[in-house]
Parts: C-alpha cells; sequence; structure tokens
C-alpha cells in the first residue's frame, strides 16, 4: 500500500505534490483521520514523518472486498470443502468474525459448528485461519462426496 511504504513516509509532501487544490487535500486527510478513527488505519511517526498502515480489522475488510469482487470457481468433480471448528467462548468475537468470513467466501452452515462450501476457496481460507491464528481450533477438510 501507498501509505504504508516507509520511504514514501513523508505523505504530506506527496499529498501537497499531487493534490494541489486544497479542498481535495483536505478531503484526504479527513479520510484518513476517519478511517484511523474507525479502526481500520493505524497512524505510524517517524521523526517528522507520518505513515498509515492497515489493522487487522483494516486487513479482513480489504479481503472481504477482494473475495465478493471475485467470480468463485467450482471445485473439480463436485467435491466440498468441510470446516468444522471448536473456537473456545473465551476467542468468541474471533468466532464471530470468522463465521462471517466463511459466509463471504460461500460457506453454508451445516451444523453448528460445522460449514460447508462448494468453491476454490482454499487459500481464502487458509489466509483467514492464519490471519485470526485459530489453526488449532479449525479443521478444513476436501470431501470427495456427500450423501444426503
Amino acid at each position: 500500500m501507498l501509505l504504508d511504504n516507509p520511504q514514501l513516509g513523508y505523505h504530506r509532501r506527496w499529498v501537497v505534490k499531487y493534490l494541489k487544490d486544497k479542498k481535495k487535500r483536505q478531503q484526504v486527510y479527513a479520510a484518513l483521520h476517519n478511517l484511523s478513527r474507525r479502526g481500520y488505519l493505524q497512524k505510524k511517526v517517524f521523526h517528522k514523518s507520518v505513515s498509515y498502515s492497515l489493522t487487522l480489522k483494516g486487513e479482513l475488510k480489504v479481503f472481504d472486498a477482494q473475495v465478493r469482487l471475485e467470480k468463485k470457481k467450482k471445485l473439480s468433480s463436485g467435491d466440498w470443502i468441510l470446516v468444522f471448528y471448536d473456537i473456545p467462548e473465551k476467542r468468541r468475537s474471533i468466532r464471530n468474525i470468522f463465521r462471517s468470513k466463511l459466509i463471504i467466501l460461500g460457506f453454508e452452515q451445516l451444523q453448528k459448528s460445522v460449514w460447508a462450501c462448494p468453491f476454490e476457496v482454499n487459500d481464502h481460507l487458509s489466509k483467514i485461519i492464519n490471519e485470526l491464528d485459530i489453526d488449532k481450533y479449525v479443521k478444513p477438510l476436501i470431501v470427495k462426496k456427500m450423501v444426503n
């Protein structure tokens, strides 16, 4: 991301150079402030320069947008991905985030903590599991045949 690059940390100079209109600059600063306030960006100060980086919440929001824009492709020969999880109650907020990500990926709930998906989302699923640090609580399987 442009604002996360430390070499481009002098974002104020960059904004002034490329956005000559003062009103547009104010809109950029307002947007950065708003995203920081909502928890999507983290402000970092390096000596006299300021840069922004995505927080976990911001990364998950970008991930959601990317997944929604992608065309989902079905797994070959009628395979399904099954996900079993048992995330502890003390990590309830993470469990809720994980559940919402499963829905975005195209999973359907079969039972309380068993979800199924016919799409090729292995990479996305692995990324979510690693980002949320829940790999010891989640077991994904590829199933060749599902019987009603």
